[in-house]
């Protein structure tokens, strides 16, 4: 944990000991990449506020709110400089609403955070595992452009974080589903008018979305289609969001 810790944060020697931390990263890896992994796509995508895509422009270490005539935790503060990540995520497109997904979201939810918003925040603290069933902790590069299941965190526990970290207590801050799951790298030609072809979880959740979105109007033949396509990931999605749609119309 400690050796992952010092790699995640830079702090080995590349040349010394950067073989220990990429054999470090193998033991972490899921069996499959998030940039591969179409399974339950309609569970995930349902779970989330939204899922968008987005490029990441920012990153920060965040540390503890300490007071300038603290000594004591300044001094221990250095032994522990870092509690968290920030990152900051312009906001390009939102593939889907969970308002998109879930027949009732439409009255039972508030409307999303990030309807009027162009920038997420994403804070991964440092005082949770740092994997989960084989899914690292999200970890965005700056200037890449990423598929994002956004689940925003809950509001008692963003107080907690704003009260005791350099956090601003006026943003909301959000987590990608599942860890790095959540957080589906996109390739560099994304930016072309055919990117979600060269994204084969972006391609089926497009699909996918725009389906569920006729069948909250009532819709329902597009989902139908989608369970009838030779693909098995769609087949798998759209079945499961027909189930929900006529259990719950």
């Amino acid at each position: 944990m400690i050796l992952s810790k010092l790699c995640r944060r830079g702090v080995l020697g590349i040349m010394a000991t950067g073989w220990l931390c990429a054999a470090l990263g193998q033991l972490d890896s899921p069996a499959i990449k998030p940039e591969n992994d179409v399974r339950q796509l309609y569970s995930r995508a349902a779970s989330c506020q939204a899922v968008v895509i987005g490029k990441a422009v920012k990153s920060r270490i965040v540390s503890k709110r300490i007071a300038r005539n603290d000594l004591a935790a300044m001094r221990a503060s250095v032994n522990n400089p870092v509690d968290g990540q920030l990152f900051e995520v312009e906001i390009e497109r939102i593939v889907c609403h969970q308002s998109d997904l879930v027949p009732r979201a439409r009255t039972s939810l508030q409307s999303s955070p990030l309807e009027s918003i162009q920038v997420a925040y994403i804070f991964v603290p440092e005082d949770e595992p740092h994997s989960q069933s084989g899914y690292r902790q999200e970890y965005l590069l700056k200037g890449e452009r990423y598929l994002l299941f956004l689940v925003e965190a809950p509001r008692d526990l963003q107080v907690k974080w704003t009260a005791e970290l350099e956090l601003d207590p006026e943003l909301r801050y959000f987590r990608t589903l599942e860890y790095s799951r959540g957080a589906v790298p996109l390739p560099a030609q994304a930016v072309s008018p055919n990117y979600a072809t060269q994204s084969p979880v972006l391609e089926r959740l497009d699909k996918l979305c725009s389906a569920t979105k006729a069948a909250t109007k009532g819709n329902l033949d597009p989902l139908k289609a989608l369970r009838n396509s030779d693909d098995s990931a769609l087949k798998e999605a759209a079945s499961e969001a027909l189930q929900r749609f006529t259990e719950n119309p």
